[in-house]
C-alpha cells in the first residue's frame, strides 16, 4: 500500500532549550488534528519549538510551524508562556488558515480581500446625461 501524503503528512518536531521530551508526541497529534481539515495534500511539516533563557520575557516559549501544502507554504508563529500553550495556539491558528485556505480566500500581501489598487483607480466614469433640445 502507498502512504497518501495528504492522510499522513512527514511531521519533525525540534525542540530547542529546556522542553520536556513528551512535547514531541503532544505537537504532532496536535498538528495532524489541524492538518485533518484540508483535502490538499500535505507533502511536509516541520514544528520549532524555543524556550528563551531570558527570564525577562513574558511569553519565553516561541513557536513556529510549516507546512507544504502540495508546494504552497503555510506558515505560523506564536509566542507563549509554555510550550503545550505554544502548540495550542499554533494549531488554532493553522486550523484558521487552513479553513480560510479550503474557502477560497486568497492570500494577498497587505491586500486582506481588497481588490487591487490598480482596478478602478482613474476615479469615477464620467456619465453623460441627456440634455434636453431646444
Amino acid at each position: 500500500m502507498v502512504d497518501n501524503p495528504g492522510t499522513n503528512p512527514l511531521i519533525t518536531v525540534q525542540l530547542n532549550g529546556r522542553i520536556a521530551g513528551d512535547l514531541v508526541g503532544y505537537a504532532e497529534d496536535k498538528i495532524r488534528v489541524a492538518l485533518r481539515r484540508t483535502s490538499i495534500p500535505v507533502l511536509r511539516t516541520a514544528i520549532v519549538v524555543t524556550r528563551h533563557p531570558d527570564p525577562a520575557r513574558n511569553r519565553p516559549v516561541t513557536a513556529h510551524v510549516n507546512v507544504d501544502l502540495n508546494g504552497r507554504p503555510v506558515r505560523m508563529y506564536t509566542d507563549a508562556g509554555s510550550p503545550r500553550e505554544a502548540v495550542d495556539m499554533l494549531a488554532d491558528g493553522l486550523r484558521s488558515r487552513i479553513e480560510r485556505l479550503g474557502s477560497g480566500w486568497r492570500f494577498r500581501r497587505g491586500h486582506g480581500d481588497r481588490a487591487p489598487a490598480h482596478i478602478g483607480s482613474a476615479g469615477p466614469i464620467p456619465v453623460k446625461c441627456p440634455t434636453e433640445e431646444v
